[in-house]
């Protein structure tokens, strides 16, 4: 929950920082606690709805709204700097994977990499426990390739269409996105904004990645408000609807919280209070899951287990003939 909160206050401080800069809208600091309690709502009724609902309906619009702005994005941007870019990158990150997860470097960078990662890792239990009571009754190779591949995919073309066409414009003079974070007092929420600003159809990229940003947040407030009702109530993918209010209240106010003590820095800490020790909880249910893969749990074929049975039934020579 620290987590999703954390994200739902960088969301309101980029939501409101697009429409101060793009039209002028200003605001004080009632701005972003109206902001969040709206978007409490929006994720309360979500959860609440159920999982078919509420959350598989949002998900959809996510879907819908993602493939729009990323075509729409590609079709407008520089695309052969944004591919140029793109394959570079992909490559150097495929040849220095190693040295890259193993480099310390400055203050920045090792800084950046810390609050980074427990920002991440304060998303895994509720993402996990998600995905999994999602999964009843799949195999085990369509979880891993919906959780790790699918995503994973999806967020390289997020990274590449938004970072190949940052570069770009940036570089080229086009677009002044360095500029515009100094003038704002060194927020990055606003770096959107002047990139799609230098782009034909700017306005309805502008609009469109404000709605997007909403969807997105809406999808992953929800899911974790259901999660932890679910732990907390015990009653499956059914918990009540007071228990669903509270908690997505409860997590409503922790993200105001988070932005009536401070900036970005607050932030950072959040991240990093609420996703350290997690990430040791996720080792240890790592190594619990690949126990129960290799081990027979409840009477089932373990991996290990069936991997020589059809060892044996092939033979050294190819497949046993009966």
């Amino acid at each position: 929950m620290g987590g999703v909160a954390t994200s739902v206050a960088f969301v309101s401080k980029q939501f409101l920082t697009g429409i101060q800069y793009q039209w002028g809208v200003t605001y004080g600091a009632l701005g972003p606690v109206l902001f969040v309690a709206g978007l409490t709502v929006i994720y309360v009724i979500s959860a609440e709805s159920g999982v078919h609902r509420g959350i598989r309906r949002i998900a959809g619009v996510n879907l819908v709204l993602f493939v729009l702005f990323g075509l729409l994005l590609f079709a407008v941007s520089p695309r052969d700097a944004v591919l140029s870019w793109g394959t570079t990158a992909l490559g150097t990150y495929a040849t220095s994977f190693v040295p890259m997860s193993l480099y310390t470097g400055g203050e920045w960078v090792a800084g950046w990499t810390v609050w980074n990662w427990s920002w991440w890792f304060s998303w895994a239990p509720f993402a996990g426990l998600f995905l999994a009571a999602l999964s009843r009754g799949r195999r085990i190779r369509t979880v891993v390739f919906t959780g790790a591949v699918a995503t994973s995919a999806a967020t390289v073309v997020w990274f590449l269409l938004l970072g190949g066409t940052s570069l770009s414009l940036q570089h080229s003079g086009t677009a002044n996105i360095l500029g515009s974070i100094a003038t704002h007092g060194g927020s990055e929420a606003v770096a959107g904004y002047p990139l799609f600003s230098a782009l034909p159809l700017s306005q309805l990229l502008i609009f469109l990645f404000l709605a997007l940003i909403i969807v997105f947040i809406t999808t992953s407030a929800d899911t974790s408000t259901l999660v932890v009702t679910i732990l907390s109530t015990r009653r499956n993918l059914a918990p009540t609807t007071g228990s669903i209010v509270f908690w997505g209240v409860f997590q409503g106010v922790v993200a105001v919280a988070v932005l009536l003590i401070g900036g970005g820095e607050s932030l950072q800490a959040v991240a990093v209070l609420t996703g350290g020790p997690f990430a040791v909880i996720s080792l240890v249910a790592l190594v619990g899951l690949t126990r129960a893969v290799l081990h027979d749990e409840g009477g089932q074929s373990s991996l290990r287990a069936r991997i020589r049975r059809r060892g044996s039934e092939r033979g050294p020579n190819g497949p046993r003939e009966d």
